[in-house]
This record gives structure tokens, C-alpha cells and sequence, in this order.
């Protein structure tokens, strides 16, 4: 991973573990990189708490990839249909909703 970090912008390495919702991972990167505890500590946190769907929603909506969190939401909401609708309306995914 050191030398990952050397030749891989940490950044982008944070997220992709981020996006293979591989959390050890993410915040191993982020610990080893320059990245300041501040700006991951906080959300890693919430989302080692969430559920699984719930987690895979917030983790693709912080990716801004509305389209694959649709169905975590759809998962996660239960009984919640209006948030479901919100969401598709907001980010216009009608034709996937």
C-alpha cells in the first residue's frame, strides 16, 4: 500500500476502496496517505454503523453515482416510497426508477 500511495493519487485510491465498499481498506488509505483524519474519520464512522444497504446508498451517493444507490435505497427504505420517488425525481432517473 506504501508504495501504491507513491504512485497512485491517494485520493482516487480512497475512493475506489470506497466504491468496492471495502471500509479497512478506505480508511487504511486514508491513514497512510496525507489526507487529514477530519475530512474521513467522521463519515467511515457513520457508515461502519449503518446497515448494509444503507451504507451502500450513502457510499454511492458520496461517489455522486445516483444511478447504482437507486436500488440500495429502494433496499434500505423499507415502507418509505415518497423518499424513493424524491430521489428519483431529484436526480431524474425515471426510466431506472
Amino acid at each position: 500500500l506504501k508504495y501504491l500511495l507513491f504512485l497512485v493519487d491517494p485520493t482516487k485510491l480512497y475512493r475506489e476502496a470506497l466504491s468496492i465498499h471495502h471500509l479497512p481498506l478506505a480508511l487504511s488509505i486514508a491513514r497512510r496517505s496525507q489526507m487529514d483524519p477530519k475530512d474521513y474519520t467522521p463519515f467511515l464512522e457513520r457508515l461502519h454503523v449503518m446497515g448494509a444497504a444503507k451504507r451502500a446508498f450513502s457510499i454511492e451517493c458520496y461517489l455522486n453515482r445516483p444511478a447504482q444507490a437507486l436500488p440500495h435505497l429502494i433496499a434500505a427504505a423499507d415502507d418509505d416510497l415518497p423518499k424513493v420517488i424524491d430521489f428519483i425525481r431529484e436526480h431524474r432517473l425515471f426510466a431506472l426508477g
